[in-house]
């Protein structure tokens, strides 16, 4: 996640959906652990970096992990900048979603189930454990825990330039985004056959139907 006081924005990071690259285009704008009060906000980067200093600071700093869900951080931010700011994030095709997660799970070895990924046999295999074992869904990164979605825009990461650009416009930067932590693999079609695409159908069904994808 990574928030801004100056530009007045929440980017709510969804893993596996450009939001790598979209933090790197946004970090120089924004804070990732921003205090809980304006003032602070203002004259944090001036504060000389020791050790006593910064755990003073970060007594008073929420702790946000890199994912952290929407519903989360609108519990430790200050109210008025969360009702104020503009709050967006990025989902993608729940059937791609699935490939690069596990392609990425497979090569990246500081992934915490890298062991898991390269234990199974093949993509069906893991598609098998994903659906029967841990099913996350992407709106969980956007809703509040009576469903109701508290985010101002959620883009897709299929038309990533467009919906990147809009929101440049919307917090007033001009961001450029990069491609970075890009995991390697052909087109997620080819990965699916059509037990395991209907599996993925039934397991991510509120994902298709909110955000309208199809296979």
């Amino acid at each position: 996640m990574l928030i801004s006081y100056k530009h007045n924005f929440i980017f709510i990071h969804n893993y596996k959906v450009a939001g790598t690259s979209i933090t790197t285009a946004l970090k120089p704008f924004g804070l990732k652990n921003p205090p809980l009060n304006y003032a602070l906000a203002s004259k944090i980067e001036l504060i000389p970096q020791s050790y006593y200093i910064n755990e003073a600071i970060r007594r008073i700093v929420p702790s946000f992990k890199s994912h952290t869900k929407s519903s989360e951080a609108k519990k430790q931010l200050p109210t008025d900048f969360w009702n104020e700011a503009f709050k967006f994030g990025f989902v993608r095709n729940p059937w791609s979603w699935q490939v690069s997660l596990y392609h990425y799970m497979c090569q990246n070895k500081k992934h915490f189930q890298y062991e898991l990924a390269n234990n199974f046999k093949n993509f069906n295999e893991y598609i098998h454990w994903r659906v029967e074992k841990e099913v996350r869904l992407q709106k969980s990164f956007f809703i509040d825990s009576d469903g109701k979605v508290i985010v101002d825009y959620i883009g897709k990461i299929e038309n990533i330039k467009d919906e990147f650009f809009k929101i440049c416009g919307k917090i007033g930067i001009n961001g450029k985004l990069p491609h970075k932590n890009k995991s390697k693999h052909k087109s997620y079609r080819d990965y699916y056959s059509d037990k395991t695409s209907k599996m993925v159908a039934d397991a991510f069904k509120d994902d298709i139907k909110m955000f309208d994808y199809e296979f």
